[in-house]
């Protein structure tokens, strides 16, 4: 037998591996994921009204003279139609009470309060510059060392220079908020000699790159070997907090080591742990050890299963803060069992689009002290769901409905009613109109704080207006695509604590 034949052919082996009998799981690993985003990404949205610049359903058996003529009398009645809009708003708008400027900041008005930074930001401008020259921050408190890595990772410039420099001294806070130029070396290095045993929060953002199975693995056996008599110790028994950011080196394995490495746990935030997803039934099955401390969880675009989930998340009974974004096979079932068994105050639900009216209104019935609910991009919630919220949660201190399309301002009326609400997110939502804003100004007079009316068009500039100088304790409105919105209102409202997004 010629030997350049046998190079040339591949053995059995070789050509069963070649042929996929190895990577099945894999390949039906990924088939799934596909499956998954697939589901999350297409739906079907049925339209709410026909389209009149295509000439209708009989626009092909028309000819050209016909279709034009369809096409002229349909923008007649589009045009009647928004008259009668413009003449509905002019007889609301009557009765509005017109709000006139009380401060001009054009002209230099002693009312507006500048943005003059403090002493300390001054400070920490300048130590920032200049860091490259820094040589120790020992003694530095936590409470000074977090704003500093702030303000590092917001210039990029968390270097593997920088980083020792910001861990030395035994911090008790880990605070890195942007972790790309961190590679896994650094990463080690930078928990060898920080001592993780006295670490009580982690939080770690954008660390793909540097923190993944081996750099836990590594960590924590530096960790054990440091106790050195006492073995079955856990590596870091003060840690409360956990938050990881696009972690997508990390694997359920190494989450499940981590958790099950800090028995003090009281948080954990996972968003964008793409790999954490894939054993997801491994990952929270770690979470029974911390079931009696765990009071937050967040699986931001984890992606995972609802059936792990509805195995897991009821038997945590000390949960009490749960972040769900971006959940594709949320359903009411889960919704209903995790609401009638958990003493809930918070809850995201953020594109989770399986979730309906049914699950809302089971959530306001089983968790009467929520205080916080963000429910954006959800086409299946209408007023029902935000009436019940209104009549049974009457401790709502922040409310997201971004994009809820299908609620109206006579619902939102009654649900801030209340008078508690501090942050309201209601962009989108075409139906709030100035009388609306009126009865917010009313009811939210002494508590509301932040408030988001971007692409919200119907309201009157004036009625505003007089929410901005009622509201004294505003701090933050966002109104872009708000363009009845002018410089009038921008420069002359009275409230110095305020700050416009948008306009």
């Amino acid at each position: 037998i010629d030997a350049h034949q046998l190079l040339r052919t591949p053995s059995r082996k070789m050509a069963d591996s070649r042929e996929g009998n190895a990577p099945d799981d894999r390949r039906e690993g990924m088939r799934r994921a596909a499956r998954r985003r697939a589901e999350h990404y297409a739906y079907f949205q049925e339209e709410p009204a026909e389209n009149v610049h295509v000439g209708g359903e009989d626009a092909r058996t028309l000819g050209p003279w016909s279709s034009a003529r369809q096409l002229v009398d349909e923008r007649e009645r589009a045009r009647a139609n928004r008259e009668e809009q413009i003449k509905r708003r002019k007889k609301e708008e009557e009765g509005l009470v017109a709000w006139k400027p009380r401060a001009d900041r054009r002209e230099g008005s002693t009312t507006a309060i500048g943005n003059t930074p403090s002493l300390f930001e001054f400070a920490l401008q300048i130590l920032c510059d200049h860091f490259d020259a820094v040589e120790s921050l020992e003694g530095i408190p936590d409470v000074v060392r977090a704003p500093i890595a702030a303000e590092l990772s917001r210039r990029r410039t968390l270097t593997p220079h920088t980083l020792p420099v910001l861990v030395a001294g035994y911090p008790t806070e880990l605070l890195l908020r942007n972790c790309t130029l961190l590679d896994q070396a650094t990463m080690v290095d930078a928990f060898k000699g920080m001592g993780i045993s006295r670490l009580q929060r982690m939080e770690l953002q954008f660390c793909g790159r540097g923190f993944g199975d081996s750099a836990v693995e590594a960590i924590l056996q530096q960790g054990k070997s440091s106790l050195k008599e006492d073995t079955e110790a856990a590596v870091m028994p003060l840690l409360e907090a956990i938050s990881l950011s696009g972690a997508y080196r990390l694997s359920d394995k190494g989450l499940r080591a981590l958790v099950e490495s800090s028995p003090s746990l009281k948080s954990l935030k996972l968003e964008s742990c793409t790999r954490v997803a894939d054993g997801g039934s491994t990952c929270l099955s770690a979470l029974h050890g911390v079931a009696d401390s765990l009071e937050v969880l967040s699986l931001k675009l984890c992606d995972m299963d609802d059936n792990n989930l509805l195995h897991v998340l009821p038997k945590i009974q000390s949960l009490q803060h749960l972040e769900l974004d971006g959940q594709p096979y949320i359903t009411d079932a889960l919704i209903c069992e995790i609401a009638a068994n958990l003493p809930l105050k918070s809850l995201h639900l953020a594109g989770c689009r399986g979730v309906t009216d049914d699950g809302v209104v089971a959530v306001a019935s089983f968790c009467p002290m929520l205080e916080s609910v963000v429910l954006d991009d959800l086409p299946k919630v209408s007023d029902r769901g935000v009436v019940a919220l209104a009549e049974s949660c009457k401790h709502l201190k922040r409310v997201s409905l971004r994009q809820c399309t299908g609620v109206s301002a006579s619902a939102l009326s009654q649900l801030v009613a209340s008078g508690g609400i501090t942050e309201l997110n209601i962009t989108g939502i075409t139906s709030v109109d100035s009388k609306f804003i009126q009865h917010l100004t009313m009811s939210c007079l002494g508590s509301l704080s932040k408030l988001d009316l971007s692409w919200c068009r119907m309201f009157h500039e004036d009625a505003l207006g007089h929410l901005v100088d009622a509201c004294t304790f505003l701090e933050e409105l966002t109104l872009f695509g708000c363009s009845q919105i002018t410089q009038r209102l921008c420069k002359g409202h009275s409230n110095p604590r305020v700050t416009i997004h948008g306009r």
